[in-house]
């Protein structure tokens, strides 16, 4: 399902903000933690505006590549390397969303 997600994100229409999530979503799941799967669904459609604001055409490659790396880790079981290529993902989102006047923080 993570794949197959990031798969359906390599688009540049309205599908990708519903692939991207698909793929957060997948990826909660694969944690087999219910509390965070739990929270992901609630969130879905604050999850889908973050989406949007820091979505840009341009980056659609790096976008790509980046979740790319967490879905590597995870197939790999690197459990660090997951959380670390994560973190990436989630402070580039941050960036994003500064730069368009946004205050967000991530966790540590």
């Amino acid at each position: 399902l993570i794949e197959e997600a990031l798969t359906n994100m390599a688009t540049t229409d309205e599908s990708f903000f519903t692939a991207d999530l698909s793929f957060h979503l997948a990826v909660l799941r694969a944690s087999h933690n219910p509390l965070w799967l739990k929270f992901g669904m609630l969130m879905s459609e604050a999850f889908v505006q973050s989406f949007r604001q820091t979505y840009s055409a341009v980056d659609l490659d790096h976008i790509v590549a980046v979740h790319r790396n967490v879905l590597e880790a995870i197939r790999l079981r690197n459990t660090n390397e997951a959380r670390q290529s994560m973190h990436a993902l989630l402070e580039e989102a941050e960036a994003e969303l500064s730069i368009k006047g946004y205050k967000v923080t991530t966790p540590p």
